[in-house]
């Protein structure tokens, strides 16, 4: 419990050193009650601004969580369930070697797929496509 730290609310322009000193970066939402307190703060935002400070991710087994962690980058935790979610956390934290691994993988990933000019050109494909 002393390595927790439950911080509040924070400015967003205030969030890059928690996520600095954090060891693991945690998304746990539910698939079950979208609009429940733990979801509120669900942004698809918050999960690229993981991947690129190159932090292992634990993240529910949901919707674009599943398609940007499934084959590496962090550890996809079945949703709604609280003590498997602790338990793949746990394993994580004793395991420095892979903490390292799915850091540097989120890392690669952002910087490769999940970045402003990579996405535009997604975004102008379809558009095109769209237009035909």
């Amino acid at each position: 419990a002393s390595r927790l730290v439950f911080a509040g609310k924070v400015v967003h322009d205030e969030v890059p050193p928690y996520l600095a000193a954090a060891d693991i970066l945690i998304l746990p939402y539910s698939d079950a009650f979208p609009d429940t307190y733990v979801n509120v703060g669900r942004s698809s935002l918050k999960l690229y601004e993981y991947m690129a400070m190159g932090k292992p991710i634990v993240a529910s087994d949901i919707g674009e969580l599943h398609e940007s962690l499934k084959d590496g980058g962090g550890v996809l935790v079945r949703a709604n369930d609280p003590h498997l979610f602790g338990r793949e956390i746990v394993a994580l934290l004793e395991n420095d070697g892979l903490m390292s691994k799915f850091g540097i993988e989120a890392r690669r990933r952002a910087e490769d797929r999940y970045n402003y000019a990579s996405l535009a050109g997604e975004y102008t494909k379809a558009i095109e496509s769209a237009a035909r």
